[in-house]
C-alpha cells in the first residue's frame, strides 16, 4: 500500500467522505470523484473489519443510535413511587433523562441512506421547465392591445 492509500485509509476510518480523503490524501480532483476505484486496490471493506468496524458492530451501533437521550434540568419533575402514586418533586437541579430527537434523525438518516431507501436527488428536473405569465383583465378593459397581449402569452406558451 503506498502512502496515499494509507493517508487514505486514515482519513476514511476518521469519519471524511471518500472525495474529502481522497483529496487530502494528495490524490487529483478527477481521481478523487471516482473514489471507488482507490477502495477497490486497497480491499478497503476488508481494511475497515481489520478496525474493529464489521457490519453487527455498525448495526449495533446505529440501535443504540436510534435511542439517544440526552440529560436535562427540570425545576419540577413528576415521577411514580413504590405505591404507584404520581408524586411531583419541585426541588431545584433535578435531571432527567429525555429522548435526543436531532441525534435519533441524524442516526434514521444515514442508516435509510446505507440501505438505499432514501434518495438525495431531486424528483423533478427544473431545467426542463418554463416561466410563464398569467394574465388576468377584466371585461371592460377588452380592447385590441389587450388581445394582441393575450395572443403573444398564448404563442409563447405553444412553444
Amino acid at each position: 500500500m503506498n502512502v496515499r492509500q494509507q493517508f487514505y485509509k486514515k482519513y476514511r476510518l476518521e469519519g471524511m467522505s471518500k472525495y474529502a480523503a481522497a483529496r487530502k490524501a494528495g490524490y487529483s480532483h478527477s481521481y478523487a470523484t471516482q473514489a471507488k476505484n482507490i477502495e477497490k486496490r486497497m480491499n478497503m471493506a476488508d481494511l475497515l473489519e481489520m478496525e474493529g468496524l464489521t457490519d453487527k458492530a455498525l448495526s449495533q451501533h446505529a440501535r443504540e443510535g436510534l435511542n439517544a437521550v440526552k440529560i436535562q434540568g427540570c425545576d419540577i419533575y413528576v415521577y411514580q413511587d413504590k405505591d404507584g402514586k404520581w408524586k411531583v418533586n419541585e426541588s431545584k437541579n433535578e435531571f432527567i433523562e429525555a429522548p435526543d430527537w436531532n441525534v435519533r434523525h441524524k442516526y434514521l438518516d444515514t442508516i435509510l441512506k446505507l440501505k438505499n431507501k432514501l434518495n438525495d436527488k431531486l424528483l423533478i428536473d427544473q431545467s426542463k421547465h418554463q416561466n410563464f405569465e398569467i394574465v388576468v383583465f377584466a371585461k371592460s378593459e377588452e380592447n385590441e392591445d389587450t388581445r394582441s397581449r393575450i395572443s403573444e402569452l398564448h404563442s409563447s406558451l405553444a412553444d
